[in-house]
């Protein structure tokens, strides 16, 4: 999509969806001010999915952020906790309580090194974990800790929007 008609639609409103990207537009995306960094979490139910299933975080953090300094650590994390919860909370008011860190909120924890954090999933091996993550709690109960998935932990509970 040429940088015209981006514009255009963006302009416009609504959902603009960009195919064939290549490294230098994703750099340029995530760099962007109101860019939320997402993933589908799609399960591993059938064998691997696709990489950004297991690490788009890890990439923003470590490639994005670190690396390539697209954008900083406090830039990449607030597209990743805070904004997303900002972006649905009129439909969905329990994410009041997520993506922020401070008393009242749910206890959703990533613990990872700055320094060595980076994604490893492949098309070959979607589902390799991302490195340098030691610890991931959800509603205060590990289910990666030393970097070891905790096994039969899933105490993450859906979060319905109002109709």
């Amino acid at each position: 999509m040429g940088g015209s008609s981006y514009t255009k639609y963006r302009a416009q409103g609504g959902w603009v969806i960009i195919h064939g990207r290549n490294e230098t537009t994703n750099e340029w995306i995530v760099a962007q001010p109101d860019v939320i960094v997402a993933s589908d979490g799609i399960p591993f139910l059938y064998g691997p999915a696709y990489p950004r299933g297991a690490g788009t975080y890890a990439r923003v953090l470590g490639h994005y952020a670190r690396d390539r300094k697209a954008l900083s650590l406090m830039d990449a994390l607030r597209k990743m906790t805070l904004l997303p919860a900002e972006r649905v909370e009129t439909a969905a008011p329990a994410m009041k309580k997520k993506g922020r860190v401070q008393v009242g909120a749910d206890a959703h924890l990533t613990l990872f090194d700055p320094e060595t954090i980076i994604d490893r999933s492949t098309y070959a091996k979607g589902d390799t974990p991302s490195q340098g993550i030691a610890h991931v709690l959800v509603g205060g109960t590990f289910v990666i800790k030393n970097s070891q998935i905790v096994e039969d932990e899933m105490p993450g509970k859906a979060i319905l929007g109002v109709r």
